[in-house]
């Protein structure tokens, strides 16, 4: 099996294009500055052959980016509240990118509603720090992404 972070990064990269119309490449540094303002942490569960989570993690200002994509209106017109569905929604379509390429197409899976939770700036880079944490730059903007998978 390839490599959990490729796996990763693949489907999320897959997802973006797919669901946002948005692409994304590796930051130029280690350093993953998301700037000022609020950070969002969105995690999603699956059950099935195997189980686990998937977590993105990125600044509101991207989010409401994210949803203005989506929705095909200026980041200034979208309200936080879109701005959070979007990046749960970006999950969730990333959640199934991934467990195709884990289980391939025949195997099911249960997979729950994803959580959202506020970051403090710490915990960030407490988690950009971590090794398997995938870090991805889309439009010069951090994004972190990890799975903990179990067989």
């Amino acid at each position: 099996m390839e490599d959990v972070q490729e796996i990763v990064r693949d489907a999320v990269a897959t997802a973006l294009e797919r669901f946002s119309f948005m692409f994304s490449e590796e930051p130029e540094d280690e350093q993953v500055d998301p700037g000022a303002g609020d950070l969002l942490r969105t995690t999603i569960v699956f059950t099935g052959p195997p189980t686990g989570k998937l977590g993105l993690a990125a600044p509101v200002r991207w989010c409401q980016e994210l949803a203005a994509n989506i929705l095909g209106l200026s980041p200034e017109e979208t309200k936080r509240d879109s701005a959070e569905d979007a990046f749960r929604e970006l999950a969730n379509v990333a959640c199934g990118e991934l467990l195709e390429r884990l289980g391939g197409e025949e195997d099911l899976f249960d997979i729950a509603v994803p959580e959202m939770v506020v970051l403090t700036r710490s915990e960030w880079d407490e988690l950009a720090a971590q090794r398997a944490t995938v870090k991805l730059a889309v439009d010069d903007t951090p994004l972190l992404a990890w799975a903990e998978i179990q067989s």
